[in-house]
């Protein structure tokens, strides 16, 4: 709960998945878990889900790219059958929206809400934004990325609910990988 990177999560999320594992342990246990060719059904299935989310590195590794702290979480949609979702990560350095989208026009601009267009190809996120403290913020719906922001605007101020999920993350010591999920009927995070 040390991580910088919860300071601009909502709480009412329904699923919540946060990882500060660094990429290069990952890549390890990928490799020492698995043959070379699955690793690269592994790395097909990852590329097309980023290419879905509308996530394009061009020629940027992920490990050039990504600082080793991720969120994802998922919101109801009244309006729709999909839930939103909204995806938080630190990037490193000198790196910045445009090393993650690989557009054709320049984008980047910190603490600007941008909305994100690719012509004749799919994106789940339709909105991005980047922090002066290298986080992107990245979403399905423009909301959740201003709730964002203002949960890390609002973060001495955030009351209870905000209190019970920290709480929680501080009882799950030496964790990288923590899935949190709300339980529809009683309300309450497992």
């Amino acid at each position: 709960s040390k991580l910088k990177i919860l300071e601009y999560v909502p709480t009412n999320n329904k699923t919540f998945f946060i990882s500060n594992t660094k990429i290069s342990e990952f890549t390890n246990n990928l490799k020492k878990s698995y043959e070379r060719e699955d690793q690269e059904k592994l790395i097909l299935v990852k590329n097309s889900i980023l290419a879905y989310l509308g996530i394009d590195l061009g020629t940027n590794k992920l490990e050039e790219v990504y600082n080793n702290e991720f969120i994802i979480s998922t919101y109801a949609n009244k309006e729709k059958e999909a839930d939103d979702i909204l995806i938080i990560f630190k990037i490193k350095e000198k790196k910045d929206i445009d090393d993650v989208l690989n557009l054709r026009n320049t984008i980047d601009e910190p603490d600007k809400l941008i909305k994100i267009s690719r012509k004749n190809k799919l994106n789940y996120l339709k909105y991005i934004y980047r922090t002066n403290d290298n986080y992107i913020l990245t979403s399905s719906n423009k909301n959740l990325i201003l709730d964002s922001i203002q949960s890390k605007n609002n973060t001495e101020t955030l009351g209870l609910k905000h209190f019970e999920f920290y709480n929680l993350l501080n009882n799950l010591k030496d964790e990288h990988n923590i899935l949190l999920r709300k339980n529809v009927q009683t309300n309450q995070l497992t």
